[in-house]
């Protein structure tokens, strides 16, 4: 069976700062979720995807557990001192890229991955609200209303499913060459 396309995992960035103070500064798919790194379980909501994971060049634990859950991702060295947006087109940069493109923080628990042109996110302040966005048929993102579940969508926290991931990339390029701040959220409008 043919993938459906890429998964990018990205975990070079260490956790939410309110989250440093109690787990140290490890990176975001190294978060302790029922004794194993929360990157184990993002993995296992990926079967049917090439998954590429992009994590830091010393953090031979959480490699492991990625050799582990998904023995034939594709392991990339992240740097913890750029943005997510350069850290994002960095590792599409060193990767075969086509078709479909799928972006997740490596502290997002996907369930099942969401269609194309799809993105998910959660407001910075309000843990308790979920945001879907997708886009209308000019192009731009349309936010739809804000689901209050335990469950909500089929994601937590941030993923991005792109129908053109080379789209996506050349985009994300424009947006870092640019300079823009937010370029990776940038690259999405």
């Amino acid at each position: 069976m043919a993938a459906r396309g890429t998964a990018l995992v990205l975990s070079s960035g260490t956790v939410a700062f309110d989250l440093v103070g109690e787990l140290g500064p490890i990176s975001s798919g190294g978060v302790p979720l029922g004794g194993e790194p929360a990157i184990s379980h993002v993995l296992r909501g990926l079967d049917g995807w090439n998954v590429v994971a992009s994590l830091r060049a010393e953090d031979d634990l959480l490699a492991e557990s990625v050799r582990r859950t998904a023995p034939s991702a594709c392991l990339l060295a992240g740097d913890p001192s750029v943005g997510l947006g350069e850290a994002c087109l960095t590792a599409l940069d060193a990767i075969d890229l086509n078709g479909e493109l799928l972006v997740v923080f490596g502290d997002t628990i996907v369930k099942a991955p969401p269609p194309p042109d799809v993105i998910v996110v959660r407001p910075p302040l309000d843990t308790e609200r979920w945001t879907t966005a997708e886009r209308d048929p000019t192009g731009r993102l349309v936010f739809r209303d804000k689901l209050t579940s335990d469950q909500p969508a089929d994601a937590c926290v941030g993923v991005f499913a792109f129908r053109d991931g080379v789209a996506f990339r050349e985009s994300l390029r424009t947006s870092v060459n640019a300079d823009r701040p937010g370029a990776f959220y940038d690259a999405i409008e």
